[in-house]
Parts: C-alpha cells; structure tokens; sequence
C-alpha cells in the first residue's frame, strides 16, 4: 500500500474523503486527546460503554498499573493521564497550513 501524494489535492481529498467514511462507521470509537486530559473520568467511561466493559477507577491511574507493556510508547503508558501533548502538534503548525488548505478546498 502507498501513501497519498500530499502535493495531488484530489488524491489527498479523496483519501480524506474515505477516511472520514471509515471513521463514521458505528463500531468504530473517536476520542480528541483533549477530552481525555481534560475529562478523563468521562471520557474513559464513554469508552468503556462503547465497548461494553465496565469502569474500574484504576482505568483513572495508569501510571499504577505494574503489568508488562510491549509497545514503543511504553514510557507513555506509565505516565499519569496529564496535558503535556495537547500543543505539540502546533510545532508543526506551518508546515501543515497547505495541508489543511488542501482538505478544505476539495477539488
């Protein structure tokens, strides 16, 4: 599978467009980080409804789980829910404006 041309806008629109298709389907869950840091008691429990698995308080503390972690971000995993992340992508805000022009303006 190749990725989408960023410079072909109607190649990048119509990836766009097929991801936003995917994404409505009604077994898939979207969640904004920020909803997460900033209600996480709220956010989780939604989750967990969605997925039809009870709430337990400790879903509110990851950074006490002990189990083993097999990922790259395993670091991550045992950090306390916070708002550290919320900004980083504002980093690479001006290299994305053409971006986001590009999927507003489908062509």
């Amino acid at each position: 599978m190749r990725l989408p041309n960023p410079k072909d806008r109607a190649e990048l629109n119509l990836c766009n467009q097929y991801i936003d298709d995917v994404l409505c389907h009604p077994q898939i869950y979207s969640l904004q980080l920020e909803e997460l840091t900033r209600s996480p008691e709220v956010t989780i429990r939604d989750l967990l409804a969605f997925l039809n698995v009870n709430f337990d308080d400790n879903c509110l503390s990851p950074e006490k789980n002990r189990s083993a972690v097999y990922s790259p971000t395993s670091e991550n995993v045992r950090q306390a829910i916070n708002r550290q992340s919320e900004q980083k992508w504002r980093r690479y805000e001006d290299q994305l404006v053409e971006l986001f022009e590009s999927l507003n303006n489908k062509s």
